[in-house]
Protein backbone atom coordinates (compact mmCIF):
# COMPACT_ATOMS: atom_id res chain seq x y z
CA UNK A 1 0.00 0.00 0.00
CA UNK A 2 2.81 2.48 0.96
CA UNK A 3 4.29 2.12 -2.62
CA UNK A 4 0.80 2.58 -4.51
CA UNK A 5 0.84 5.63 -1.98
CA UNK A 6 4.51 7.13 -3.03
CA UNK A 7 3.66 6.04 -6.72
CA UNK A 8 -0.15 8.15 -6.52
CA UNK A 9 1.90 11.14 -4.85
CA UNK A 10 4.25 11.81 -8.06
CA UNK A 11 1.55 10.87 -10.69
CA UNK A 12 -0.96 13.67 -8.87
CA UNK A 13 1.96 16.56 -8.30
CA UNK A 14 3.90 15.35 -11.23
CA UNK A 15 1.53 14.44 -13.91
CA UNK A 16 4.18 15.16 -17.00
CA UNK A 17 5.75 12.25 -16.28
CA UNK A 18 5.54 9.02 -17.93
CA UNK A 19 4.22 5.75 -15.80
CA UNK A 20 8.21 4.61 -16.46
CA UNK A 21 9.48 7.57 -15.12
CA UNK A 22 7.06 7.35 -12.21
CA UNK A 23 7.82 3.86 -11.80
CA UNK A 24 11.94 4.83 -12.13
CA UNK A 25 11.46 7.32 -8.86
CA UNK A 26 8.64 5.66 -6.67
CA UNK A 27 11.16 2.72 -6.86
CA UNK A 28 14.00 5.65 -5.70
CA UNK A 29 11.71 7.07 -2.99
CA UNK A 30 10.74 3.77 -1.51
CA UNK A 31 14.39 2.91 -0.92
CA UNK A 32 14.98 6.14 0.55
CA UNK A 33 11.27 5.64 2.58
CA UNK A 34 13.24 2.57 3.73
CA UNK A 35 16.19 4.28 5.15
CA UNK A 36 14.24 6.45 7.14
CA UNK A 37 11.84 3.23 8.46
CA UNK A 38 15.25 1.65 9.26
CA UNK A 39 16.31 5.34 11.12
CA UNK A 40 13.25 5.09 13.22
CA UNK A 41 13.43 1.73 14.31
CA UNK A 42 16.86 1.97 15.46
CA UNK A 43 15.54 5.36 17.00
CA UNK A 44 12.95 3.28 18.42
CA UNK A 45 15.06 0.53 20.01
CA UNK A 46 17.95 3.25 21.67
CA UNK A 47 15.11 5.21 23.75
CA UNK A 48 13.02 1.97 23.95
CA UNK A 49 10.12 3.37 22.90
CA UNK A 50 7.22 1.45 21.43
CA UNK A 51 4.59 3.78 20.20
CA UNK A 52 3.37 3.09 16.82
CA UNK A 53 -0.25 3.46 15.69
CA UNK A 54 -1.87 3.47 11.48
CA UNK A 55 -3.13 6.43 10.00
CA UNK A 56 -4.59 7.30 7.05
CA UNK A 57 -2.83 9.22 4.56
CA UNK A 58 -4.66 11.20 1.82
CA UNK A 59 -2.77 12.56 -0.79
CA UNK A 60 -4.00 16.62 -1.04
CA UNK A 61 -6.21 16.06 1.58
CA UNK A 62 -8.89 13.96 -0.61
CA UNK A 63 -9.33 10.54 -2.73
CA UNK A 64 -8.39 7.35 -1.39
CA UNK A 65 -7.17 6.62 1.91
CA UNK A 66 -3.84 4.84 2.36
CA UNK A 67 -3.14 3.21 6.12
CA UNK A 68 0.46 3.62 6.70
CA UNK A 69 2.43 3.59 10.09
CA UNK A 70 2.43 7.19 12.02
CA UNK A 71 5.94 7.78 11.27
CA UNK A 72 5.70 7.23 7.98
CA UNK A 73 3.44 10.59 7.42
CA UNK A 74 6.44 12.51 8.14
CA UNK A 75 8.28 11.17 5.01
CA UNK A 76 4.86 11.43 2.51
CA UNK A 77 3.71 14.77 3.79
CA UNK A 78 7.53 16.44 3.68
CA UNK A 79 7.55 14.86 0.04
CA UNK A 80 3.93 15.99 -1.08
CA UNK A 81 4.44 19.82 0.54
CA UNK A 82 8.22 20.08 -1.31
CA UNK A 83 6.35 18.46 -4.83
CA UNK A 84 3.08 20.67 -4.41
CA UNK A 85 4.81 24.18 -3.02
CA UNK A 86 7.98 24.15 -5.66
CA UNK A 87 6.14 22.82 -8.85
CA UNK A 88 9.41 24.40 -10.66
CA UNK A 89 11.59 21.93 -9.03
CA UNK A 90 12.43 18.55 -11.03
CA UNK A 91 11.69 15.07 -9.25
CA UNK A 92 15.19 14.15 -9.09
CA UNK A 93 15.92 17.61 -7.11
CA UNK A 94 13.15 16.66 -5.02
CA UNK A 95 14.40 13.49 -4.23
CA UNK A 96 18.03 14.85 -3.37
CA UNK A 97 15.87 17.23 -1.18
CA UNK A 98 14.67 13.97 0.73
CA UNK A 99 17.64 12.58 0.75
CA UNK A 100 19.78 15.28 2.76
CA UNK A 101 17.19 15.04 5.06
CA UNK A 102 17.12 11.34 5.59
CA UNK A 103 21.07 10.88 5.30
CA UNK A 104 21.87 12.51 8.85
CA UNK A 105 20.22 10.76 11.40
CA UNK A 106 15.99 9.95 12.68
CA UNK A 107 16.17 13.16 14.96
CA UNK A 108 17.78 15.40 12.70
CA UNK A 109 15.24 14.09 9.54
CA UNK A 110 11.87 14.28 12.01
CA UNK A 111 13.04 18.36 12.86
CA UNK A 112 14.11 18.77 9.27
CA UNK A 113 10.52 17.24 8.01
CA UNK A 114 8.39 18.88 10.86
CA UNK A 115 9.87 22.32 9.43
CA UNK A 116 8.99 21.76 5.53
CA UNK A 117 5.56 20.43 6.71
CA UNK A 118 5.36 22.70 9.40
CA UNK A 119 4.40 22.39 13.25
CA UNK A 120 1.33 23.30 13.19
CA UNK A 121 0.72 20.05 11.15
CA UNK A 122 1.35 17.50 14.12
CA UNK A 123 -1.28 18.03 15.96
CA UNK A 124 -1.40 16.85 19.67
CA UNK A 125 -4.62 14.42 18.72
CA UNK A 126 -3.83 11.98 21.65
CA UNK A 127 -4.44 13.49 25.18
CA UNK A 128 -4.85 9.42 26.31
CA UNK A 129 -3.15 6.82 24.54
CA UNK A 130 -2.99 3.28 26.38
CA UNK A 131 -0.28 1.02 24.85
CA UNK A 132 -0.51 -2.63 25.17
CA UNK A 133 2.07 -5.35 24.76
CA UNK A 134 0.73 -8.92 24.12
CA UNK A 135 3.13 -11.75 23.09
CA UNK A 136 5.78 -8.71 21.69
CA UNK A 137 2.71 -7.31 19.70
CA UNK A 138 2.62 -3.77 20.59
CA UNK A 139 -1.22 -2.16 19.89
CA UNK A 140 -2.77 0.74 21.47
CA UNK A 141 -6.24 1.94 22.38
CA UNK A 142 -7.15 5.34 22.19
CA UNK A 143 -9.49 6.33 25.21
CA UNK A 144 -9.78 9.94 25.01
CA UNK A 145 -8.90 11.42 21.73
CA UNK A 146 -9.63 14.63 21.01
CA UNK A 147 -11.79 15.55 17.20
CA UNK A 148 -9.87 17.70 15.05
CA UNK A 149 -10.47 18.95 11.64
CA UNK A 150 -9.52 21.11 9.29
CA UNK A 151 -8.31 21.53 5.29
CA UNK A 152 -4.78 20.12 6.76
CA UNK A 153 -5.95 16.60 6.05
CA UNK A 154 -6.18 15.20 9.63
CA UNK A 155 -9.02 14.88 12.01
CA UNK A 156 -9.92 11.86 14.28
CA UNK A 157 -12.86 9.24 13.97
CA UNK A 158 -12.15 7.77 17.96
CA UNK A 159 -10.10 5.11 15.87
CA UNK A 160 -7.33 5.77 13.43
CA UNK A 161 -5.36 9.36 12.93
CA UNK A 162 -6.43 11.09 9.63
CA UNK A 163 -3.85 12.77 7.43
Amino acid sequence: MYDKLIYSLIQEFRPELSSKEIEKYSSELQKLSSKFDQLHTRYVCENKLGLLFDARYQINGKGESYIIKDYQCYFVKSLEEILKNNPQISLREAIDSMKKVVDVDYKHAINSMTEIIGPDYIPDIVSNCKVIDIDNIITHHYEDVRDYESDNHYYSDGNDIWY
